[in-house]
């Protein structure tokens, strides 16, 4: 696997642990576990647990970025596709 795969594995499967377990579940040999991979892999990456956690939150806002960005295009192909249906302000 490579490293940037690996990053973004460690990062989701801390972004589920800290939904399902809170922060008190989320170390490092959890993500390891959790994720698949071998004991210390997280660790290689993110050191301290802060670290990890700045990181995957990160992470998330960047994926709540594309998910917001894909429905904005979405509306508007939706409104354009509808438009005819709106009464006109005349």
């Amino acid at each position: 696997m490579a490293k940037p795969e690996r990053r973004e594995l460690i990062l989701e499967t801390v972004i589920k642990l800290l939904s399902a377990r809170g922060l008190e579940g989320v170390t490092h040999r959890a993500v390891d576990e959790s994720a698949g991979l071998p004991q210390g892999s997280s660790s290689y990456y993110y050191p301290k647990k802060a670290g990890m956690l700045v990181a995957a939150s990160e992470h998330l806002a960047a994926l709540l970025e594309r998910t917001a960005m894909t429905c904005r295009s979405a509306l508007r192909m939706w409104q354009r596709r509808t438009a005819w249906m709106q009464p006109s302000n005349m």
